[in-house]
Order: structure tokens, then sequence, then C-alpha cells
């Protein structure tokens, strides 16, 4: 990668790496990610930002590791007093203006990773940012990241640097103004028309919004943006309430917003969580709905969310409070948790059958309802476990009322809260696997980030309507349940733990509103076998099973440390055919808590490495010098 000396040198800290993301039917968007490996958010150009940027030769060495996409270069001020600009072109090919602007562009220049645009980076003094529109000009001074590509064959290096601001003033800023007024970015896709009284009710529900920080103040430009200059307005009077606003600096961070990350309705959900009522809803009941008698004779307006019942009626009122009976409530929050290996996935993917299908689970009734299932751990293990129960209980997934959505959202974000109720709509359970897969980053033991996961939940539900159960892990201490802030337990409704027994696997109903807490089940997991492969070998995943329904036809995973063990072996053989010996031991030992001898010493490494010498003495797996092969064969486990 041949690149000037300016941008290379080890006094040029300004490099990150990036992420592609898919953005359902749009293209990829680029996330980028610094040296470390934690996310670049927060507020940009901050010392704390600046902090982790790093040189060329850093990042490089990152990016040989093969976790990002691609290198990245951070615009902005330095430490110089200069600033590190950008230029962008989009859709060079079909737009025949630009391509005679490109021979214009100085500093360094080089083809986009798309092929379809053209980057040229720069260093100098600032300059008013030039955001997206119909134009395809983009022009920036900070902010913002440019990926580095090092295809730059139809452009000459140099060492020397070039200030793009009077380039981005006097020849891109005319041409991008035109294209204003003109754009793709509209109220959703019907073009929602800008009437007053719905600016009226976003000017109330800012007043219940404090723009201090700065992630939401960027999100409220973002959703304020189709607006266009009414939107500017409200966001300018809005960031002006602020102490933290500087003026003309913050407005023009304007320019760079595209109105398509979120929509004004976060706004007003945002406003919510503060205590905004929506006016136009209030509005809308009143005149709806005529005052309804009680049978005392007084009169009221009742509203779905908060209807006043008379005593006699709500006592004597019939419906079930759960969905399944004795175990999980028709309330809010519910929680699944255990150990690694303790069939977390396999369970509440069978409750959540039962549920759609309307059949008793394990021997009790079950409430019919719409089940959606977000595999935030994915991959083809989840397609197989739905082939397996549906092999297993001869059955056709077709008429099922269960949705997978086979991605993580983030639930630091409201706006991914706000879009998966969208997409969900109404449901009776909505299953989260695992929390920590869709909090990255949380801090699970601060109260602050699983205070505002646990929030979105109870935000989720109230979208929705279901019943929001997530999969939890164990914490290393057993004893004290679920790992992570106390407050979780506190949140939730029903609570569930799941661990390894003598002969299986037990369910322990450890928290239960309205309920009998000391509840229990036994089960085990019986593997099923859907097919081969193209060597012929196996492909097979699991079921849950009643203790009683043991060896009949399948294999049955009983030890707890075997059953790691295999869990581990699986999970790497969709990448690699083998594993060191020494690394699957620390790989189970780092899975479980800690298991003590009679004379208190740690113990588990002993019990670790005689469970799989059962195992490859039985022909399971095979051992080849140091190393384990990932290819495992059909035989029952037997109890460690």
């Amino acid at each position: 990668m041949k690149l000037p000396l300016y941008m290379i040198n080890r006094d040029c800290r300004r490099w990150l790496l990036w992420k592609s993301k898919a953005r359902g039917n749009s293209k990829s968007g680029k996330v980028p990610y610094y040296a470390n490996g934690k996310p670049r958010n927060g507020k940009l150009d901050s010392p704390e930002d600046i902090a982790q940027l790093v040189s060329f030769e850093e990042a490089q060495a990152v990016l040989s590791q093969g976790k990002y996409t691609g290198l990245g270069f951070a615009l902005g001020l330095d430490e110089k007093g200069g600033y590190w600009q950008g230029i962008d072109f989009d859709d060079i090919h079909d737009k025949p203006e630009l391509q005679s602007l490109i021979t214009s562009l100085s500093g360094y220049v080089e083809t986009s990773p798309s092929k379809n645009g053209v980057h040229a980076i720069g260093y100098g003094r600032r300059f008013n940012p030039l955001g997206s529109n119909k134009s395809g000009i983009e022009a920036y001074c900070s902010g913002r990241f440019f990926t580095v590509t090092g295809n730059n064959g139809l452009y000459p290096v140099t060492d020397k640097v070039h200030d793009l601001a009077d380039f981005a003033e006097q020849t891109l800023n005319p041409l991008h103004k035109k294209a204003i007024g003109n754009k793709s970015d509209v109220l959703e896709s019907n073009k929602t028309d800008i009437d007053s009284k719905l600016i009226e009710d976003l000017r109330t529900a800012l007043n219940h919004i404090l723009a201090d920080d700065y992630d939401t103040w960027i999100s409220v430009g973002h959703g304020l943006k189709p607006f266009e200059s009414k939107g500017f307005k409200l966001w300018s009077e809005w960031s002006a309430t602020s102490s933290k606003f500087k003026g003309e600096e913050d407005l023009a961070r304007w320019e760079t917003f595209r109105g398509e990350r979120t929509s004004y309705k976060a706004i007003f959900a945002r406003a919510h969580q503060n205590g905004w009522k929506n006016p136009a809803k209030q509005l809308e009941h009143v005149a709806l709905e005529p005052l309804t008698p009680l049978k005392n004779g007084i009169k009221t307006n009742c509203s779905d969310k908060f209807p006043v019942i008379p005593v006699s009626e709500y006592a004597g009122l019939n419906h079930s409070p759960w969905l399944i009976k004795g175990i999980i409530p028709k309330a809010e929050l519910v929680m699944i948790y255990g150990p690694s290996g303790s069939g977390k996935s396999f369970f509440v993917l069978d409750m959540a059958f039962a549920i759609a299908r309307g059949i008793e689970w394990q021997n009790v009734k079950v409430s019919q309802g719409r089940v959606v299932y977000i595999a935030a751990e994915a991959g083809a293990g989840v397609r197989k476990r739905l082939l397996a129960y549906a092999v297993h209980h001869d059955i056709d997934l077709d008429p099922i009322p269960l949705g997978i959505i086979p991605v993580a959202p983030n639930f630091l974000n409201d706006e991914d809260v706000l879009e998966i109720s969208d997409v969900v709509g109404e449901a009776n359970l909505i299953i989260i696997d695992t929390l920590a897969c869709v909090a990255p980053g949380a801090d699970e033991n601060s109260s602050t980030d699983m205070g505002k996961v646990i929030g979105n939940y109870k935000l989720l539900h109230q979208l929705t309507g279901a019943v929001i159960m997530f999969v939890h892990h164990m914490g290393k201490n057993e004893r004290k349940g679920a790992r992570g802030w106390s407050g979780i337990r506190a949140a939730v409704d029903a609570e569930i733990e799941l661990k390894s027994a003598d002969h299986g696997f037990k369910m322990n109903i450890t928290k239960l509103k309205d309920g009998e807490t000391n509840g229990s089940l036994d089960f085990n997991i019986l593997q099923i076998k859907l097919g081969e492969d193209d060597d012929g070998d196996p492909i097979t995943s699991c079921v849950i099973i009643p203790n009683s329904s043991i060896n009949q036809g399948g294999v049955v995973l009983k030890g707890k440390w075997q059953t790691l063990i295999i869990d581990i072996i699986q999970k790497h053989s969709q990448n690699q055919s083998s594993i060191l010996r020494s690394e699957l031991i620390e790989l189970v030992l780092n899975h479980d808590g800690q298991y003590l001898g009679e004379d208190g010493r740690d113990q588990r490494k002993t019990c670790i490495s005689t469970s799989l010498d059962r195992l490859i003495n039985r022909g399971y797996c095979k051992e080849v010098g140091k190393y384990i092969s990932c290819e495992l064969q059909e035989l029952s486990l037997e109890p460690y």
C-alpha cells in the first residue's frame, strides 16, 4: 500500500479500523473501531477519542489479524492546530460533472471500497462541512473518518501536503447548494406532510429531552433532518438550551446529517420515557371515545392504557395470566440463565415452539400466541436447532407463528429498539438470546449500562405487548445467580435457572411474582440426526426431552464436563478441523465456576482431562498427538 509519508509517519496518529455491517436493503455501513477493539462512539474529536487513535503501523498490525474489514483515517483537529480534511465524490460513473472535477482534486486521492467513488485527504484550515445530498459531493474536516484502501493507481501519490479548504468552499460548495431542496431524504417512505401541528408536537417533546448528551443531540438532529428548514430551526433552538452549545460551530453539524438513521418517532419515544404525553393521541382519544358510564353512575374517559374497571367486574375477570401456566407469566420481563452447556438456547426454543403451536409444554397448559426469536448469536446452529425440532416432532414449520431475527440489535441504542418494535408489530413473546449479544461493549456490572438495556426491554414490551424473555449467563459464583448487576434480577417478573444435574439438566424457578418459586423440572438433551454433509459425516443438532424419554432413538448428553467439551468442539468445528488439547481444556475451564476437591484445591482441570479421556477411549473423539479432532462420532454420554 503506497501512501504519502505525512499520513504514515509515527507522529500521525489518526488511524483506526472498520467493519462492514449490513443495513437491510441499503448499502452496507462501515462501523469504526479503535485498535484496542472498542467501537468508536461518544463525542468524536474529543481528547478521549483522539487518545485512542494510533499510527498507521499499529493499525496495520491489528488489521493483519483478520478481525476487521479495512483501515480508516480520522478527520479533525490535531495537536498542531490544523485540520485533517476529506472530500468524497459518490456515484462518479453516473455523474459526469464529478468526473471532470476529479482531475482538480489535490491531496492524497484514491478509489473508494465500492469503486463507485473517489476520496481525497488533505490538511489545512477548517471549513463548513458539505453533507450528503443529491450532488454526490461531501466534504468534512471533523466528526468523520475515511476508509483507506490504497487503490490509488490512477492518481499520483506525493509527499506534499495540500489544503482542500479553498477547493471545498469555492468549487464544491456552489455545486452542493444546487442540490439542496431536491433530496430523496423524506419523512418515511410515504412522504409524510410537514404540518404545523406535528412541528408543534415535536417542539413540546423536545422540552422533555436534555440537549447536553452528545449522542442524544446527534440522534435528534438526524430525526429532524427530513423537516429541512423547519427541522433545523427546531434543532438549533433546542441545541441552544444546552450549556455546552458552541453556536455556529455546532450548528454546522446539521449538514452532515442524512435523516435516514432514525425518524421523528424516536424523538417522541425518547420524550415519552421522560414523561411527555403525545397531545395528538390524547386529542384523538377525546374525539373518538365518549364518556363511559360505570355501574355506579359515574362517567369517565377510560383509556386503553389506564382503564378504570369497577372492582366487582375486575375481581370476576376470567382471563389467563400465564403464557405457560405456573412458569411464564403474561408480564414484562422473564430471565432464563445458566452456565455454558446447560441447554439454554434449546430450552427457550422448546418453549417458543410450544407457545407458537398452542400445545402443552412438559405437560403444562400453554396460552397460544405469536413468538419472535432474536437469535443474536445466530450462525448455522440456530437453523439446525429449528430443523431438529421439526424432525423430532414430525411437524411442518410453515404454519407456525414463530419468526426469527438472525441479527443482533443494540439495546443500548433507542433507535434499534424502535426499529425492532416496528418490524415485530404485535407479539405475545419476544425471546432475546443473549443479553450480552444485544449490549455490545456494555459493563454488565454497571447500573447505568444494564439499566439502559432493561429500560429498553420494557420499552419493547410497551410497544409490542409481548413478554420479553432474555437469556443470560450464570456468574462465576453459582450461588449468586445470574452474572452482573443485581438490579437485573429485581427488574424481572420471573427468573428461571438451568444447570447440570446428576442425570441430565434441571430447571429451577428462582423468582415468580404471584406464583410459587419452588417449581422444578428435570430434562435432557436428545441428539437428532438431520442428514449427512458432503463427506458423508452426520449433521446433527439437539432437542429438549423430559427425563422419562431417555434413549428413544437418539443420543442423550448428560455429563457436565463432557457436554461442555462437546459444545466447544462443535463450535470450533465450523472453522477448524482440530484443536490443541491444552487449549480445549482451558476453554472448558473458562466456561464453568470453580470446583474444589476435599483438600480445597481447584480440581477442574483434572475432571475435564478425565472426561476428555473417557470420550477418547469410547471413540467419541480422536486424539492425534497434542490435538483433538473436531470430528465427533455418535455415542451415548455418561455422567461425570
